[in-house]
């Protein structure tokens, strides 16, 4: 809900009670058990991490020097510049994306084996992509650093 201000500013008063409404609705399906609630939401994060994903690689494609960070030749110069600040900043980054928020809730009840694989084969790739589409997008316009994840 938090991008629709940014999409459609129209809808900014609509945030609050829409995302009421949604987390209403969690509630009334959870007494129904964590494996119908996994059946209606398992498509919803497909769908959301194929989607964010997508938009990360198109913005890779468009701005491809944002790879260069994957040289290893730079990370010395990197450390020298910014010590173990950057190496704070870079994880907090990480956990306050609004792209890795759907899939937090659910860690603890998914088995090992199939959580596993979606984590290494959809949700990790996806959000590398989308991070690093992030990054090509402030690259190619600095005016998105206040919002990059709803600028791509």
């Amino acid at each position: 809900m938090e991008g629709l201000e940014l999409a459609a500013p129209l809808l900014k008063e609509f945030i609050l009670p829409l995302t009421c409404a949604v987390l209403v609705g969690l509630f009334a399906i959870q007494s129904r058990g964590t494996g119908r609630v996994g059946a209606l939401f398992g498509p919803v994060m497909l769908l959301w991490f194929v989607t964010i994903g997508g938009l990360g690689a198109f913005q890779v494609v468009r701005h491809p020097g944002v790879l260069a960070a994957l040289d290893p030749s730079t990370r010395p110069g990197t450390s020298r510049r910014h010590g173990g600040h950057g190496a704070l900043v870079l994880g907090a980054s990480s956990w306050s994306s609004p792209a890795a928020r759907p899939s937090t809730p659910t860690w603890g009840t998914s088995a090992r084996g199939p959580f596993r694989i979606a984590w290494l084969g959809l949700v990790m790739p996806a959000l590398v992509l989308n991070y690093f589409g992030q990054g090509a997008r402030m690259l190619s316009d600095p005016a998105t650093m206040d919002s990059p994840f709803f600028a791509i």
